[in-house]
């Protein structure tokens, strides 16, 4: 995809209504936490993984809501305010605003990706893409964690359950041709309790003390 721009969007909730399904598991104070830390590390990736290009101009935005606690914490970062709340509006939105803009392609990536490598990320990014060409990577429950499109299709976004399969089926549908790239590091996100054996170390150990604590009252109510 040389001598094009593309925009890279990460649609994200407040953090204070991050990581609901963590409730109970984890702590408000550290559901939030780990909502920022993994936003920022993402972030921080992404800006590395950008300077490995050649003959592409990738632009960071956030898609998220007004006011939202971590807008405006970068500079470098764009932020695009959600036309209507849910994560199929989010894209629809960015889609919008990056063909406004006039970027060539919009990659969608979740803003909580366990533990993506700055090789992945810029592989994805370096995609050799035309105007009628998809790349879907899906998580390991066939969601869809990586998503670069072409802004001029018309394509409808069908994020949820299983949706790397809804991606594949509607790209096709919008005359793209669509690949899938499975990059490892890419295919996992935070959402369940069980996934957060596959957080990177250093946030792993953040949480620590809350995760103790949790596993400590497992513990005695199992006594």
């Amino acid at each position: 995809m040389s001598g094009q721009k593309i925009l890279v969007a990460v649609p994200v909730k407040d953090p204070d209504h991050a990581k609901g399904r963590l409730r109970g598991y984890l702590s408000d104070r550290a559901r939030k936490y780990l909502a920022k830390r993994l936003l920022d590390q993402l972030l921080c990736r992404l800006a590395c993984a950008r300077t490995k290009l050649t003959g592409i101009e990738a632009d960071i935005a956030l898609v998220t809501v007004p006011g939202a606690a971590w807008v405006g914490a970068d500079p470098d970062v764009i932020v695009i305010e959600e036309a209507a709340p849910g994560l199929n509006a989010a894209a629809a939105t960015a889609l919008d605003w990056a063909r406004r803009n006039d970027y060539d392609g919009l990659c969608l990536l979740p803003g909580d990706l366990a533990d993506p490598s700055v090789e992945d990320l810029a592989e994805l990014l370096g995609q050799s893409m035309s105007r009628s060409s998809a790349f879907i990577c899906p998580s390991q429950d066939f969601g869809t964690n990586a998503l670069l499109v072409p802004t001029n299709t018309e394509m409808v976004f069908a994020y949820g359950p299983r949706s790397y399969y809804q991606h594949a089926g509607r790209a096709r549908d919008a005359g793209l041709h669509v690949s899938l790239v499975p990059f490892p590091s890419l295919r996992r996100d935070i959402d369940r309790p069980t996934d957060l054996q596959h957080l990177s170390a250093s946030i792993r150990y953040t949480i620590a003390n809350d995760l103790l604590t949790h596993d400590t009252r497992d513990a005695r109510g199992h006594r």
